[in-house]
């Protein structure tokens, strides 16, 4: 079952995202996704980063390596891509207060919605430690 889910996200058929989800309950039993998730997680697209970030703990990914991924997202241009990446790292929580000094550069932001997110993820950091 996993590798027939690998192959359907990695042909990005539709609906891909979805299925990819299937494989959070397996844990570590599905670990031979990560570097799927990897792929996914490194990509430019936003969708790919999120439903990737999702998958990628549950399956047994390192949390270190989504922790930088992601903040590096956090320096390009405001997007969508660094909403999902501000997003996921709140969904992270004290594992990723490593990123809490851009996430509270990113709360002064005029961008209405990355401000919210960097209020929501600084939070859920926070009160997690």
């Amino acid at each position: 079952m996993v590798a027939a889910i690998i192959n359907f996200v990695e042909e990005e058929r539709e609906g891909y995202d979805q299925v990819f989800l299937e494989l959070r309950p397996l844990g570590a039993d599905a670990s031979a996704a990560i570097p799927t998730a990897k792929r996914m997680i490194e990509s430019d697209d936003s969708g790919k980063v999120y439903f990737g970030s999702l998958v990628f703990l549950s399956i047994g990914g390192d949390v270190e390596y989504l922790v930088s991924e992601l903040t590096d997202n956090l320096s390009l241009p405001e997007s969508e891509l660094v909403q999902a990446s501000i997003r996921q790292l709140g969904a992270i929580g004290p594992d990723a207060s490593s990123a809490l000094p851009i996430l509270e550069g990113l709360s002064w932001s005029e961008n209405y919605h990355c401000a919210h997110y960097a209020n929501e993820a600084i939070a859920a950091i926070r009160n997690s430690l």
